[in-house]
């Protein structure tokens, strides 16, 4: 057998092995030994299916059918980890269906925006096709707004829409494919030993990361705006400006996705077990992480032309790099737009480079139009965006290392930069119609939106200063710096860091791609390593400081340290060919261990709180829920703040309108209800403030249709404490609410959340008055803060 057909057989047997993983995992869901048993003898079956077939079969007549012997053996894989039920297995196989046509459908018509901006430019099939992939899910984005805006969100115009797409050219995409499996073949023949064993454990990894990607989305961000809107957008049948959810203003690219999704499969109102909507954008933000991960490794073949499998070597290096970093990791079964924007980036990355190495004035304006078209979309995601990577991109193309000819080189930077404001305008024009300023929420006082006050615009300005997050002293920047490019997987504002102890490897690596035997290319390594960088500075300087807003300018260094290596394996001789080795070594280890850390984190972490865990109960591992062996409701039971509002809604609501005071995070409750951002006006407290008295504020409540009143009361007290003057109230307005809570109210008794009794909590100087008064006294009469929290949810009946 040749190199690549051991290859094949490699990949067979690690999804063979991969099979058998799952089945452990079902096991250990199952108490039953007949379940036990049988389960194990259909994983053996696989197992003995598949190297039967590696055995039998000789790839070199027959690879096509190799190929489909993997392809049935992770489809196995899925079966397991569906848990064998038949509903759960239908619908997870519906929905990879459905989010790998959505795929294949934007390749088609991305391919041919590609062809439109590239003209007849020879590029590598691999590289056209990331090209058309971001291209194409970039036009399903502002075909979604455009149907959105025309009030026709329904699954017809998502079937239009695909059918569309694959209708401008499947044949030149298919052939496209054919083309590019030629090369995977031909670069897998030369690959050796140590190329083949990076992409095995990279694609195992892969499909790792994919298990948690089944879990329920609750991340607050993700149920309060980047689900909440296109459910919100699904349920009415049309996007418009949500004054009560103030980032509905913000550019929304990948948000259109999941809308889209939810064209395709449903909103989230059959449950979280069978929301195929959720399930289809889940799956559709996971595909970035492969598509991240090509694009990195593009960049770093591009960087190293010529290396011959060294550049492939220092692509996987790259890959790994990633694979090991927590923001990777949790951008991929999240529904956050980070992973999204660093598949952005490194494609614009990509254009750019393609840029610095061809000639013709005609050419290089088509490549920067497309690193423009390419970051401008990684803007569309998220203001942020702009800055991290839309200003890079055209300060590479002005800077470009190349010598060219001023004015062309201007005229590149002016084609990219324009490009990028360009593909941001649709949210631009639409926020101006909307509210009057084009940048809502920022910037408001240039713009003076309709909507917002002066001190929601301070509110707004004031929590994503980087003043408001830690200073700007020396010693906070050393600390944050060495948190984010060396420091362990620590926390920092409560996110993730997203190099973790990555980053050492990576500014190891580093000097490799800056000093190493490049003949001549520090300077152009050098302008690459300025961006994460300056990235950092901006970061730091500009911004609230989540760290995850700098993850997909950082992906940059992986691509460096990547190539520095590659560098040193082809032109150091012996002894840099044992510091690359040895970098290689290192690098597998330390992915190894921090994959191994993750996965057994959130694969196997309880779900039971720990007041549940003290008085012995059974924890219930989170891949359990992955797996369909316990339904994601019961997840969400124990992970989602309210749900026993959904259950009560669900169960005993008879109609009218639920009004939340202190919780946004309302994506699984149903839709008859009324909430508000911190930095949106909020109905509730606007009638509070014009009503004189208690029964003042009941009657405009009823009048609206409101029949209930939840209140989040720790969360109240955390917005008002980290929010400049949330919900500040003067004595009058404290007192007609106690006085409304009182009077014109009823406190209901929502399943698992028994309500405190208001009249005799109320009395003296109860914990109601003391709450009102300076919202520091969360937890009266000397109860725990968890015996607290599960009672510090109330739902009222208006008398």
């Amino acid at each position: 057998m040749t190199q690549h057909e051991n290859g094949s057989s490699l990949m067979l047997a690690v999804a063979g092995i991969m099979s058998a993983f799952l089945g452990v995992l079902y096991l250990l869901s199952r108490s039953s030994m007949i379940s036990a048993v049988s389960s194990l003898t259909v994983v053996l079956v696989i197992v003995f299916a598949v190297g039967g077939g590696v055995s039998l079969l000789s790839p070199s007549r027959k690879q096509k059918f190799v190929h489909l012997l993997l392809i049935l053996c992770v489809l196995s894989g899925a079966v397991i980890i569906g848990g064998w039920n038949p509903d759960l297995i239908t619908g997870r196989l519906f929905c990879g269906a459905a989010a790998g046509f959505v795929l294949l459908c934007s390749f088609t018509v991305g391919l041919k925006l590609a062809d439109m901006l590239l003209g007849d430019i020879q590029i590598h099939a691999a590289e056209r096709s990331v090209f058309a992939v971001a291209l194409g899910l970039l036009a399903l984005s502002f075909l979604t707004l455009a149907a959105g805006l025309c009030s026709i969100l329904n699954s017809y115009a998502a079937w239009a829409i695909l059918i569309f797409f694959l209708t401008t050219g499947a044949g030149k995409a298919f052939a496209l494919l054919r083309d590019l499996y030629r090369a995977v073949s031909d670069a897998g023949a030369e690959a050796g030993f140590t190329e083949w064993a990076f992409v095995i454990f990279s694609c195992a990894v892969v499909i790792l990361f994919l298990f948690p990607v089944f879990l329920p989305p609750i991340d607050y961000d993700v149920v309060e705006y980047h689900l909440q809107l296109p459910r919100e957008y699904y349920d009415m049948g049309c996007i418009s400006y949500l004054p009560h959810n103030a980032f509905s203003a913000f550019p929304q690219n990948t948000e259109m996705l999941w809308l889209f999704s939810f064209m395709l499969g449903g909103g989230s109102g059959a449950g979280p077990d069978t929301a195929w909507g959720v399930w289809i954008a889940k799956l559709i933000n996971f595909s970035f992480l492969p598509m991240f991960l090509v694009a990195a490794f593009l960049c770093v073949r591009r960087l190293t032309e010529g290396y011959g499998k060294y550049s492939v070597t220092g692509g996987l290096l790259a890959v790994l790099l990633l694979l090991g970093t927590e923001q990777t990791f949790f951008g991929s079964m999240k529904l956050y737009t980070e992973l999204a924007m660093a598949f952005y980036a490194m494609t614009a990355l990509l254009a750019v480079l393609v840029l610095w190495k061809t000639e013709g004035a005609s050419v290089l304006l088509r490549l920067s139009l497309l690193a423009g078209v390419l970051a401008g979309g990684a803007a569309g995601m998220k203001y942020v965006g702009l800055v991290f990577i839309a200003f890079p991109v055209f300060l590479l193309v002005l800077f470009s290392p190349r010598k060219l000819d001023k004015d062309l080189r201007v005229k590149c930077a002016l084609a990219a930069g324009f490009a990028s404001w360009l593909v941001l305008s649709p949210w631009l024009i639409k926020n101006f119609v909307s509210t009057g300023n084009p940048f809502n929420p920022i910037w408001n006082s240039a713009f003076s939106a309709s909507d917002w006050s002066e001190e929601q615009g301070r509110r707004f300005e004031i929590e994503h200063s980087a003043e408001r997050h830690g200073g700007f002293s020396q010693g906070e920047l050393a600390r944050r710096a060495w948190q984010i490019f060396v420091g362990t997987p620590a926390e920092i504002d409560g996110q993730e860091s997203p190099v973790s102890s990555l980053g050492l490897l990576a500014l190891i690596c580093l000097p490799l791609a800056l000093f190493g035997p490049w003949k001549g290319n520090v300077v152009r390594n050098g302008l690459l390593a300025l961006w994460p960088l300056g990235c950092f500075a901006a970061w730091y300087l500009l911004t609230n400081r989540a760290d995850r807003f700098i993850f997909p300018s950082h992906a940059v260094f992986a691509v460096l340290s990547g190539a520095g290596v590659a560098s040193v394996l082809h032109d150091g001789g012996r002894i840099g060919s044992v510091i690359g080795k040895g970098m290689l070594a290192v690098a597998g280890f330390a992915v190894c261990a921090s994959v191994t850390l993750l996965l057994l984190v959130n694969l196997f972490s309880p779900i039971e709180s720990q007041r549940e865990l003290e008085a012995g109960a059974n924890p219930t591992p989170v891949y359990r829920i992955m797996n369909g062996s316990v339904p994601a409701s019961y997840y969400l039971s124990k992970a989602y703040s309210p749900w026993p509002l959904r259950k009560w809604m669900k169960s005993e609501f008879s109609g009218g309108r639920v009004v939340l005071v202190g919780s946004a995070d309302v994506f699984w409750l149903p839709s008859d209800i009324y909430y508000s951002v911190v930095f949106s006006k909020h109905e509730f407290f606007d009638l509070l403030h014009k009503s004189a008295n208690a029964d003042a504020l009941a009657a405009s409540l009823k009048g609206r249709g409101v029949t209930h009143v939840f209140i989040n009361w720790p969360e109240l007290a955390r917005l008002h404490s980290t929010y400049y003057k949330a919900y500040d109230l003067d004595d009058k307005e404290q007192k007609v609410l106690r006085e409304f809570l009182i009077r014109n109210c009823s406190p209901v008794g929502m399943r698992d959340v028994p309500p405190w009794s208001i009249s005799h909590a109320a009395k003296g100087n109860g914990w109601i008055a003391t709450f009102m008064r300076d919202y520091s006294v969360m937890f009266p009469y000397g109860r725990d803060g968890d015996y607290y929290t599960r009672y510090s949810r109330e739902l009222y009946h208006l008398r």
